[in-house]
């Protein structure tokens, strides 16, 4: 099992340098990948035409071909490097007096199977800062972490949220897609309730 928190593989970690290098917007970033993606597959072409050719395939080219399918699997996803926007949909509302003093205003609440690895959020409920019987509220409100993604909002209606797998974290080795990108979130009236929200499951969180 592991648990996201601001770690980059290092193959990811080289895309962001370069395209940070090339000082261009974030939605262009998918770019990079494809450039990655086009060389991976260049020097694999390179190891398998000519033994191809020669009717003789070693071993050593049949292991760098198959580390290049190992990578571009894992850069794939990054080609599409657009700002997605989700409307959640709420789940319950608890009326409380005393906001109280939670970790963060709102936070993410998933367990996503990337088989053998479980992405989990790094928040979850583990006590209550609103009420007596707010933690088993929100576990009661939040049954199914690997079928939904939840956001638990303290004090702001959610209006909607924004990610883009360029940010946040990936820390999953190739051929795995780790991406836990970081949510920015549009928020509405205040009151003194907390939310729970939910959306299809997204290994997306808040990285407080």
């Amino acid at each position: 099992m592991f648990l996201v928190f601001g770690i980059l593989s290092p193959l990811v970690m080289i895309m962001r340098m370069l395209a940070n290098l090339l000082n261009i917007p974030m939605e262009k970033y998918g770019f990079v990948a494809a450039g990655f993606i086009l060389l991976l597959l260049a020097l694999a072409a390179g190891q398998i035409v000519p033994a191809c050719k020669e009717r003789k395939v070693h071993r050593r080219q049949v292991v760098a071909v198959a580390l290049v399918c190992i990578f571009v699997c894992k850069l794939i996803p990054y080609v599409d490097s657009r700002t997605k926007t989700v409307t959640p949909e709420l789940v319950a509302t608890l009326e409380v007096e005393d906001m109280g003093e939670p970790p963060v205003e709102v936070y993410t609440y998933f367990s996503v199977s990337r088989w053998p690895f479980t992405l989990e959020s790094t928040l979850s409920p583990t006590r209550s800062y609103t009420s007596a019987d707010e933690k088993d509220w929100i576990l009661e409100n939040t049954p199914s972490t690997g079928e939904y993604t939840y956001i638990i909002s303290y004090g702001h209606e959610i209006l909607a949220l924004h990610y883009n797998i360029w940010s946040g974290s990936d820390l999953l080795p190739a051929p795995w897609n780790g991406a836990t990108p970081a949510t920015e979130f549009e928020t509405g009236t205040e009151s003194n309730a907390v939310y729970v929200y939910r959306i299809d499951a997204l290994p997306l969180d808040t990285h407080p």
